[in-house]
């Protein structure tokens, strides 16, 4: 059984998120194998708190005992999440996640799925309405001063934050090293005029030039817009995003996970995706094939993998050990607790696998 979502809302409403909410509510109700979302760009924008400690997988992240959420996807089996194409192929449904506007923010998550066996997601691009980001030419400079005239169809408001700001050439040839960081210049652009933005910091001075194209962000926060927890057989085919506050995407504790075209790329003037990274894989295991991924501007990694590594300190005795876990915050714990497979490496090759009773 497939729950189609317009049947629900659509796109030319000014809040589908509680129209999909109940589309996907139905969904589990009736044991329905596939939500479809029609083509069009949806405006999701009323979220809800839910309970997690997922909220805290990267370095600055602010472990908090509830995330905010668009749209949640929970302990499904053997789904499906598709939207449409258009005649090229590429996604012709947008999820546009809501943006306060609230300097160095934490956004509410778009899609968060956990718990979710046998997860196909496909055809679907993401974003934040507004843009988290935004793009312009320099036209003038004054010392430390700098006027720029955004681009069209790129966010212009009076207070844009600072962040992760980067210089290119007139071509959009990336001219490094960047103008600003994750923390940003300590002060906001101001609107001078039509599409005119200025802002002034010392850091600024002798960095640009007339003519450069620059871009920046509304902030950079530790922070995750798609996020897939703890699945077993995850499919990903056919994903676009286009604008991310923070990480775009996170797989934690996935095993066993095939992506197929899975793309981070700005779309029109901007020229920048985050000011985090593009996907972040954590603890997860198995067979991870991904083929055609492409990445476009992000701030940091294009994708990382991160693990938790034990290293055998003592043998105690025919089913125990003792050991350190090296680069391991105080949230350490073992991918997928008691009743995970551990793996024993001698340099890089794996001489054996165990499954954990207890630790």
């Amino acid at each position: 059984m497939t729950i189609f979502v317009n049947d629900y809302t659509s796109p030319s409403a000014p809040d589908c998120a509680d129209g999909v909410r109940r589309a996907i509510a139905d969904a589990k109700r009736l044991g329905a194998s596939e939500l479809h979302f029609g083509a069009g760009t949806y405006p999701l924008i009323s979220s809800f708190d839910i309970a997690t400690d997922q909220s805290a997988h990267d370095a600055g992240a602010k472990l908090t005992a509830t995330k905010a959420v668009l749209l949640l996807f929970e302990d499904f089996r053997d789904f499906t999440i598709s939207g449409e194409t258009d005649e090229n192929g590429e996604p012709a449904t947008v999820l546009a996640g809501t943006n306060t506007l609230e300097l160095h923010s934490i956004q509410p998550s778009i899609l968060w799925c956990d718990n979710c066996p046998n997860l196909t997601v496909k055809n679907l691009a993401f974003t934040r309405a507004p843009e988290f980001a935004s793009a312009g030419r320099v036209e003038s400079l004054d010392g430390g001063k700098m006027t720029v005239r955004v681009l069209d169809g790129c966010p212009c408001y009076d207070g844009m934050g600072t962040h992760c700001m980067n210089r290119f050439t007139p071509d959009r040839q990336m001219i490094y090293e960047s103008l600003s960081y994750g923390p940003g210049l300590g002060t906001t652009f101001k609107l001078v005029g039509d599409r005119l933005l200025s802002v002034e910091s010392d850091n600024l001075a002798g960095k640009v030039k007339v003519g450069d194209l620059v871009s920046w962000h509304q902030g950079a926060q530790t922070d995750f817009q798609v996020y897939f927890g703890r699945i077993e057989n995850l499919r990903l085919s056919n994903l676009r995003t286009y604008n991310s506050n923070g990480f775009a995407m996170i797989a934690f504790e996935c095993h066993d996970i095939k992506a197929d075209r899975v793309v981070f790329k700005p779309r029109g003037n901007q020229l920048f995706t985050a000011p985090r990274d593009a996907w972040k894989l954590h603890k997860c295991s198995g067979h991870i094939e991904i083929s055609r991924f492409y990445v476009e501007g992000v701030r940091m990694d294009g994708q990382n993998v991160h693990n938790n590594y034990m290293f055998v300190l003592k043998k105690l005795g025919d089913s125990s050990m003792l050991v350190t876990a090296e680069n391991a915050r105080n949230d350490f714990r073992t991918s997928g607790g008691p009743d995970s497979r551990i793996g024993f490496y001698v340099d890089e090759k794996c001489v054996g696998k165990l499954t954990l009773k207890s630790y």
